[in-house]
């Protein structure tokens, strides 16, 4: 007799092969090891406060540039952890996230892709 792929004892046993464990909710994911030079770094840049005259969008450009040259200084591993940190990192939990949330969505969307692209510059570095 042909077994009925759909009765319950044949879903319970496909149910078990496809089941992955369940996350534990108490411990919450870990986050990227935090390196407090860089960090303090990146924060003097990003807490700085427009120079005499400025005004907020040139403040902010400037931030930024300062960010892509010390960004471009960083090796593959510490880039992508950074990366990873920024982007998924709630605001509150960290203060460097709390500094780069305060730049507009574009700016943060910048800043997040060059942190992305790091292999191709360390590629075409090696190039030259």
């Amino acid at each position: 007799m042909i077994r009925n792929l759909f009765s319950e004892p044949a879903v319970s046993s496909l149910s078990t092969l496809h089941d992955a464990p369940a996350a534990d909710p108490a411990r919450p994911p870990s986050a990227p090891a935090a390196d407090p030079v860089l960090d303090t770094m990146l924060l003097a840049i990003l807490q700085a406060p427009p120079r005499p005259g400025e005004t907020i969008a040139l403040a902010f450009s400037r931030k930024e540039q300062a960010l892509y040259h010390l960004l471009s200084t960083l090796d593959v591993p510490t880039s992508r952890a950074l990366h990873t940190r920024l982007a998924t990192s709630i605001p509150t939990d960290d203060p460097l996230a709390l500094a780069f949330s305060r730049f507009t969505a574009e700016r943060r969307g910048r800043i997040l892709a060059y942190l992305a692209d790091v292999r191709r510059r360390h590629a075409q570095r090696g190039r030259r």
